[in-house]
């Protein structure tokens, strides 16, 4: 491979980069990497006084325009691509990778009535600001997320994330209907056909049919992997996966 490439990267939900730290180790000997947390996602990023896509969208910009780039490729993880796939158009982007991508609410495997009931418990514990009660009692562990007790991953969820901005973030996921605004850029899709959390069928249909210059690579990652380690991402995806990645944009 030739020189690395700047790589920007917005997480999945709910996690940040400190999850995601292995990962960002595995990408860093590859590409140059630049994550961003989004607010209310790790404690040294406040919440947003308004949580909403249009928001996290602004922040995003703004923060890709301090990184100053000639160039770059822009990735984003689940939750993380929805917003890049909201960004306006940069001339600096290369390319985007969409890492098992959301793209709104029919890209996840849930029932219609688990939907519903999940929707109408935010609806509940939003306006009465019982999200920070619940936090506190670890109520959100019900999502069951992550079940990880060598690496805590729950616990620093519970402290790294604000209770508003879960709660409201994941109320956005449950109902948005929006449509990807697909670039005139090269894409490429990592995902796992056997996903149990994202509708891939969905996923491969919005891709397959909107874009012309796609490479897919499939993987068998969970959604949510019990191991976040740099061996365990070296495993599942390794150099040669990358080198596809480069070969394919270059």
């Amino acid at each position: 491979m030739s020189k690395k490439k700047n790589i920007v990267i917005l997480h999945s939900f709910p996690t940040n980069s400190i999850i995601l730290r292995g990962f960002y180790d595995f990408l860093e000997d590859y590409f140059n990497v630049y994550p961003i947390d989004l607010p209310g996602f790790i404690k040294k990023v406040p919440p947003l006084k308004e949580i909403s896509l249009e928001n996290y969208v602004k922040y995003t910009e703004e923060k890709i325009k301090e990184f100053n780039f000639d160039s770059s490729y822009i990735a984003g993880i689940s939750m993380g691509f929805w917003v890049v796939a909201n960004l306006s158009e940069d001339k600096c982007c290369e390319g985007i990778l969409a890492l098992e991508p959301y793209i709104n609410y029919k890209s996840i495997r849930m029932s219609w009535i688990k939907r519903t009931f999940c929707r109408f418990f935010l609806g509940i514990i939003l306006p009465l600001k019982l999200y920070k009660v619940l936090w506190k009692k670890r109520v959100f562990n019900l999502f069951r997320i992550f079940q990880d007790k060598k690496n805590n991953l729950i616990d620093i969820v519970l402290r790294e994330i604000d209770a508003k901005t879960f709660a409201k973030t994941a109320s956005l996921i449950l109902s948005y209907n929006g449509k990807i605004k697909f670039r005139e850029v090269s894409y490429v899709l990592l995902v796992n056909p056997k996903d149990t959390t994202l509708n891939t069928r969905h996923v491969f249909d919005e891709f397959k049919n909107n874009i012309k210059d796609l490479l897919i690579i499939e993987e068998n990652l969970p959604h949510f992997p019990k191991d976040v380690s740099k061996e365990f991402f070296k495993k599942h995806i390794g150099k040669e996966k990358i080198k596809k990645v480069y070969d394919f944009f270059e």
